[in-house]
């Protein structure tokens, strides 16, 4: 899935329940949520996964933010 190359590669940082990650960080998250999502649903696309586990967190329901470089999130 190409989703998850861009936060690698980018000077990115992900925020989650108000704690900031690396990029590589939110990827094994959100990787996690895929292959639990995976295993116990029938994911059919992209968008469907990020309605489902990756705009927001499952456990708090604050939504994930993402900050690119010296932009605002």
């Amino acid at each position: 899935m190409r989703t998850f190359t861009r936060p690698r590669e980018a000077k990115a940082w992900f925020n989650r329940n108000g704690t900031w990650y690396s990029g590589m960080e939110a990827k094994a998250h959100l990787l996690a949520k895929l292959h639990y999502l995976e295993n116990r649903t029938t994911l059919t696309s992209t968008e469907q996964f990020i309605e489902l586990a990756a705009r927001k967190s499952s456990v708090s329901g604050k939504p994930y933010l993402v900050q690119c470089g010296e932009t605002d999130p």
